[in-house]
């Protein structure tokens, strides 16, 4: 599946690269420096995925494209933003097992799709979903930290088959190393099972022990307090990030997390404008 795109791409569609800001590099830096003596044998970075590497949601718009396809009949967009206010978990949850009975490739099909559309947004139900692409500063993070040699990974609560393509396609992660919503497959045929530790608050952490061992990650990446327990897994010699369009929400993380490691605010671009003349033909 994945050799059939046509080669990783380094930033979004349309985005400029963007630069890391003096900060950040300074505190990549300061990490190294702080490790340089310790013989730190495995360097890895941990990431949120929807709205830290990218802008937007990719488990968001793959649903909204195969209930717009009429794929998904009995779960709509309205039921997912409320149960989104009350239970954050279980609408990650159910926004997933909603595909039970499709085929792997047809969300497949369906993820790369969404990626290959020029326009910014999906409409559905009177909602308009944007389509995600890469906040081309966490692309010049990702590539400075694979040029000082750290192992990237992973870990969102999006289903799995979208994360994996779009990891892949934006940032060159391969998919042995996303970490999603996953479903059980019989006969290629999604079901209703998830397979745990589900990647959801705490079980961010437990999915981190389970596929990348007792080394805690030097460098980890959220954009919600819900990913508190993945940043508290951070090293204390290294560095978490917050990403926002701004600080809001940052300081309260800083104090929930409570670890030693240093902290550092990324700025996420605001979504393209929307022109809602594109959807009155």
């Amino acid at each position: 599946m994945y050799q059939q795109l046509s080669s990783p791409l380094r930033r979004s569609r349309d985005t400029a690269a963007g630069q890391l800001p003096e900060d950040i590099v300074r505190s990549i830096r300061d990490v190294e420096i702080r490790i340089a003596d310790a013989g730190v044998e495995k360097k890895i970075a941990a990431f949120d995925l929807d709205n830290t590497l990218l802008v937007g949601d990719i488990g968001e718009a793959v649903f909204a494209a195969l209930r717009l396809q009429g794929q998904i009949p009995g779960f709509a967009w309205k039921s997912y933003r409320r149960l989104l206010n009350t239970n954050p978990p279980e609408a990650y949850r159910t926004v997933v097992t909603s595909m039970s009975g499709l085929s792997e490739r047809l969300v497949q099909r369906s993820t790369l799709d969404v990626l290959a559309r020029r326009d910014e947004y999906l409409q559905l139900e009177n909602s308009f979903i944007l389509i995600p692409y890469a906040n081309p500063v966490m692309v010049q993070l990702i590539n400075q930290l694979r040029t000082l040699g750290y192992q990237i990974c992973v870990i969102t609560a999006s289903n799995e088959i979208a994360a994996r393509i779009v990891a892949w396609k934006y940032f060159s992660i391969p998919p042995f190393y996303v970490y999603g919503m996953r479903q059980k497959i019989h006969k290629g045929d999604l079901t209703g099972d998830l397979v745990p530790p589900l990647p959801v608050g705490a079980g961010k952490a437990d999915v981190y022990r389970k596929f990348m061992g007792g080394t805690m990650p030097l460098v980890t990446a959220s954009d919600s307090l819900l990913d508190a327990p993945l940043l508290k897994l951070t090293d204390p010699r290294g560095l978490s990030l917050w990403v926002g369009e701004e600080k809001i929400g940052f300081e309260a993380v800083r104090w929930n997390v409570g670890g030693t490691q240093s902290f550092g605010f990324v700025t996420r671009p605001s979504p393209l404008p929307f022109d809602e003349k594109r959807f009155d033909d």
